[in-house]
């Protein structure tokens, strides 16, 4: 289970500093490749926590996260294990294509915003309680510098050098 745990924790910490190397338009390369180690490990969170803790089950895991919900929330619902799955998709996405096409787009920040959101909820949902503050402090940071970036009509990563 330490092993689930610290995967998700990595994977959290990889992909904040990927995503401010990635608004902060610095060390791109960097970034990239930050991002991209962020993905795979938070692959192997997944593959340990079916294995480990669902047992390969998508009914277990639905059941986990509608425990998880109903004790944060009191609402017993495990639809977010949806989100999860098309959060994997959608990072994973944008890893091949920031591979492939060495850019962004302005578009590419409503993905961000998404899978902050979905990086937020499973903080909030599954965390330790002092990862709320640091996400809070990140999140309002990664906010400013992304509605600063979408605002700027010359956003574009035109290669990683």
């Amino acid at each position: 289970m330490n092993f689930v745990i610290w995967t998700a924790r990595i994977a959290v910490m990889l992909y904040l500093v990927g995503l401010g190397l990635r608004i902060s338009r610095r060390l791109l390369k960097l970034s990239q490749v930050v991002w991209t180690v962020g993905f795979l490990v938070f692959l192997v969170h997944v593959w340990a926590a079916f294995e480990f803790v669902h047992d390969w089950s998508h009914a277990a895991a639905w059941k986990h996260t509608a425990e998880q919900t109903d004790r944060l929330t009191g609402w017993y619902w495990g639809g977010g294990i949806w989100f999860n799955y098309l959060f994997t998709l959608i990072w994973g996405i944008d890893i091949v294509m920031s591979w492939t096409t060495m850019k962004q787009t302005k578009w590419i920040m409503l993905l961000h915003v998404y899978l902050g959101f979905i990086v937020v909820n499973a903080t909030v949902v599954f965390r330790p309680p002092w990862w709320i503050p640091v996400l809070l402090i990140s999140g309002a940071i990664f906010a400013r510098q992304a509605w600063t970036i979408y605002q700027d009509r010359s956003f574009r990563i035109r290669s990683h050098d």
